[in-house]
């Protein structure tokens, strides 16, 4: 009778089943890191890459030397004791599941916008679902979709580079260079720099994936992993913050509506619906593969620890395609668990994806967005002066008197002066007829009505 002989996974195999996860940082990191660095950014995040660049080589060396699954805790448990081991792999399996129910969250939610009758929580229990049973089929079939939804990943990105470029081609790249002078929150560039440096790192996760399925990949294809993620977050990250800062001003990146979808809104202006659709379909791929790197990522920790015997021998039935069946079904069943309990309300978990390190990351849009309204409010800067290189501006500490309230227009007093549309930093109102706010774009700052010379302007 001949043993069946599962077939190793190769380079491209190996990179898209956690390449999905740290890729997918693309699409909430770059915002996040203007939100704290403005127009310094693309440089944090540059740092980012050099501190990867160095813990890649450390990681390859570690896991060359000991190339069993359960990567932080298999070092652990042969430089440590047995205790510190596993309690740094509950950690690693708790982020797991933040990972697993967010990324699918956040992936439905994307949809929801293309299908809006699409029940929320019914279809995240069916996308883990979907996963779970790929994933017992065998994580050489887990590969082949994993690779489908990274090649589209990476395409997608490759097409909304195109249109930026061109797009900044035809209408030069004068916001960037506006942007550059303005005036950085606290003063402190330095400041600036670090607290981008250390959100970014809390955002750009999912490095370590690869070292929890290295048993499954052929010799010397972990370190090429390694390689490869640091290449892409090195490239894609920076890259669009430059876009970003190229095409919208700070204050508007800034806003609530631009940190939780920069990309989509990236492509909606510079090529129309038909690009913002594709990238929203992009991200739902895309967070859906980090789902799969959950999956695959606790299956390789716990087989290692069930092998080490500290979790029960119970959990090594295999199924006909190889894959431990039980561990996979039960760490669905706690996924779905935690999203019932929590009632899809994801930004519970986001400080256990915060705390152990670990996560896609989905959760740094939750936490970003309570705190924005803190950053924005201090300072409005209203007028670029080309000739000085410099704004002028005007502070609004957090006066109650514009909290929960909106510009309306008072008809009579209005003189149709346009201050107000060339004052406001969010390009919330415009000038047709007569004035006309656009309130998703509205930040409820208030300076159009400080700024209006007739009264006509009142927050209610």
């Amino acid at each position: 009778m001949k043993t069946k002989v599962h077939k190793k996974l190769n380079e491209l195999a190996s990179t898209a089943i956690c390449g999905n996860d740290i890729s997918s940082s693309v699409l909430y990191v770059s915002a996040l890191a203007i939100a704290f660095a403005g127009q310094y950014a693309w440089i944090t995040l540059l740092i980012v890459s050099l501190v990867l660049f160095l813990f890649r080589k450390i990681y390859g060396e570690v896991v060359g030397a000991l190339p069993l699954n359960g990567g932080a805790y298999n070092a652990l448990l042969n430089t440590t004791s047995k205790g510190m081991a596993s309690f740094a792999a509950t950690l690693t399996l708790l982020s797991y599941m933040a990972t697993a129910v967010i990324s699918a969250n956040e992936a439905i939610h994307y949809l929801h916008h293309l299908i809006p009758s699409m029940p929320i929580i019914i279809s995240t229990i069916g996308l883990l679902l979907f996963f779970a049973v790929l994933t017992i089929g065998g994580i050489t079939e887990s590969s082949k979709v994993a690779i489908g939804i990274f090649l589209f990943h990476l395409t997608s990105l490759a097409i909304l580079s195109a249109f930026i470029i061109y797009f900044l081609t035809t209408n030069g790249v004068q916001i960037f260079f506006q942007n550059w002078h303005f005036p950085v929150k606290g003063g402190s560039v330095v400041n600036a720099i670090f607290l981008g440096f250390a959100a970014s790192m809390l955002g750009v996760s999912g490095f370590e994936s690869s070292a929890n399925f290295v048993e499954e990949q052929k010799a010397g294809v972990f370190p090429k992993t390694l390689r490869n993620m640091w290449a892409i977050v090195s490239v894609i990250n920076p890259l669009m913050a430059v876009f970003a800062l190229a095409l919208f001003t700070i204050p508007l990146l800034q806003s609530n509506e631009f940190q939780n979808t920069l990309l989509i809104e990236m492509g909606n202006y510079v090529g129309g619906k038909w690009v913002a659709i594709l990238i929203a379909v992009d991200a739902f791929l895309v967070l859906s593969g980090a789902v799969l790197t959950s999956f695959v990522g606790v299956t390789g920790l716990l087989e290692r620890m069930t092998l080490d015997r500290i979790m029960p021998q119970f959990f090594l039935k295999k199924s006909k395609t190889g894959s431990s069946y039980r561990i996979i079904i039960m760490f669905f069943l706690l996924s779905v668990s935690v999203l019932l309990i929590t009632n899809g309300d994801v930004k519970l978990l986001a400080g256990v994806d915060f705390n152990v390190g670990g996560g896609n990351g989905s959760d740094v849009i939750l936490a970003t967005g309570a705190a924005l309204n803190d950053i924005l409010e201090v300072t409005i800067f209203d007028t670029f002066n080309t000739s000085s290189g410099t704004f002028s501006s005007t502070t609004l500490k957090n006066n109650v008197k514009y909290q929960a309230s909106v510009p309306t227009l008072i008809e009579d007093k209005c003189i149709k002066c346009n201050i107000c549309v060339n004052v406001c930093p969010y390009f919330a109102i415009t000038m047709e007829d007569k004035i006309t706010f656009n309130h998703q774009k509205c930040f409820e700052c208030g300076l159009c009505v400080t700024k209006c010379p007739t009264d006509a302007l009142i927050m209610e």
